[in-house]
């Protein structure tokens, strides 16, 4: 293969051409933009196409190292967010360092696991911090633990039916500081029930069922499902 490094005229612009593959491979503009791919960067770095990668027809544009980290200089909050991958996943974080510093942590914001589900630390908003459908027995029949990434067996939750339509969930965190749903299940009368949550602990939500039926309008076991934010 055979480079050569020319000016482009009146264009102010410094280019590597490819004689062999007969392509513009690198491209310095006179706004001091560099481009790999294109003759003609938008950005201060521009990275076009690259080869062939998944079969879903991407284009390797730039690779990083495991454990390693873009990031971002200081806002206004004094936050330097960064984007990294570790082998626990795509992570979110924010830190006091600057660039090229080191002394503080990485907070994580969020993180996307290697299996793909989303988890956010318990004290920030906006993902789900629990899910749960819960039988009319107490038992639980499937869960997602949006702290500790966990889907099987009762994903750290425990539940107690500590009498008829009254359910106690010990979450394992705090919970009487975010936000619930809480949806009822049609028995297998097809019949709608109204279901209540209240607080027992700052770990333990507890809901009672009430059974539209009942002469007294009394409790009633029920399927239910219940989010927490």
């Amino acid at each position: 293969t055979q480079f050569f490094m020319y000016s482009a005229g009146s264009s102010g612009s410094f280019r590597v051409f490819d004689a062999t593959a007969n392509a513009v491979r690198l491209t310095l503009d006179s706004t001091g933009n560099f481009g790999i791919g294109t003759t003609a960067p938008a950005h201060r770095l521009s990275l076009i196409g690259g080869p062939p990668w998944t079969s879903n027809q991407f284009t390797g544009a730039l690779e990083l190292g495991n454990a390693s980290a873009i990031g971002w200089r200081a806002n206004a909050a004094g936050n330097r967010f960064g984007i990294g991958q570790t082998t626990g996943g795509l992570i979110f974080f924010a830190t006091l360092n600057d660039p090229g510093t080191t002394g503080s942590p990485a907070n994580y914001v969020m993180v996307i696991n290697d299996n793909g589900n989303l988890t956010q630390p318990i004290n920030n908003n906006g993902l789900v911090k629990a899910m749960l459908y819960v039988n009319e027995n107490g038992t639980i029949a499937r869960c997602y633990n949006g702290i500790t990434n966990s889907s099987t067996g009762n994903c750290g939750f425990s539940t107690t039916r500590f009498a008829q339509g009254g359910y106690d969930i010990d979450f394992g965190f705090q919970v009487n500081n975010r936000f619930y749903a809480l949806t009822m299940l049609e028995t297998a009368g097809g019949v709608r029930r109204t279901g209540y949550i209240g607080i027992a602990s700052a770990n333990v939500l507890r809901i009672v069922i009430i059974d539209p039926t009942s002469s007294v309008g009394g409790p009633g076991d029920s399927n239910f499902m219940i989010i927490v934010y």
